[in-house]
């Protein structure tokens, strides 16, 4: 044990916090953030798609955390062509993909918020492809 370890520790206990604290300090700092992070929410976006021009899209996302709830979700298009979201303040949203005349790329994050305030992110790749065109029947030879 170090000094820095020794000094935190003696902090922690004489400051009367949790007795957990006091042994991750004494562990090591790796050993406090990971305890730290598994208190935090967790935003889950969904997989990313691969849609026709035109079709509904649905996006199931999902948000966790150890301790409470999530209270809170809210989606928002960081890239691409606009498209009208509905429901985006419900875990699941959707949108009609866009008419494109080439392979086009959106991008949605999603923020879940649990009931301390505290914030997790996730974002989804929804990838746009043109309907393709049906072939007119040949025209018979005269």
């Amino acid at each position: 044990m170090n000094t820095l370890d020794v000094a935190a520790t003696t902090r922690v206990i004489h400051h009367g916090m949790a007795a957990l604290l006091a042994l991750c300090v004494l562990a090591g700092a790796g050993s406090a953030v990971h305890a730290a992070d598994d208190d935090r929410p967790h935003a889950g976006a969904g997989p990313n798609q691969r849609v026709d021009a035109g079709a509904k899209v649905v996006m199931a996302g999902n948000g966790r955390v150890a301790e409470g709830r999530i209270v809170r979700f809210v989606w928002v298009q960081v890239e691409g062509p606009r498209v009208a979201l509905h429901n985006s303040t419900r875990s699941t949203a959707s949108f009609t993909a866009p008419k494109v005349k080439g392979i086009t790329v959106l991008k949605f994050r999603l923020t879940v918020t649990d009931t301390r305030g505290r914030k997790a992110n996730s974002v989804v790749t929804v990838t746009v492809v043109p309907k393709t065109q049906p072939t007119p029947p040949a025209k018979p030879s005269t």
